[in-house]
C-alpha cells in the first residue's frame, strides 16, 4: 500500500523537480529524448493532480522510471 502525504509523493516530487533540468537540457539539444521525457512527466503530474480535458496523455511506455530504460544524453 502506498503511503499518503510527503513520503508517499516522493517520486512525484522527483518528477516535478527534474522538469527544469530536462526542459533546459532539451532546449539546447534539439531532437533529444529529454524533451519527450519532460512532456510525459508533465502529463503524468497533470493527470494525477490537475486533470483537465484537452491535455496530452501520460504514456507509461515512454517513462524511464517504469521501463527502466536509461536516457542517452548526447553532448
Amino acid at each position: 500500500m502506498k503511503q499518503r502525504g510527503p513520503a508517499g509523493e516522493w517520486d512525484d516530487r522527483n518528477r516535478l523537480y527534474s522538469l527544469k533540468y530536462n526542459l533546459d537540457h532539451s532546449g539546447g539539444h534539439s531532437g533529444n529524448v529529454t524533451r519527450q521525457t519532460a512532456y510525459n512527466d508533465m502529463c503524468y503530474l497533470c493527470e494525477k493532480y490537475a486533470p483537465l480535458e484537452g491535455l496530452g496523455k501520460y504514456d507509461s511506455e515512454k517513462d524511464p522510471s517504469v521501463t527502466g530504460a536509461s536516457i542517452q544524453v548526447h553532448t
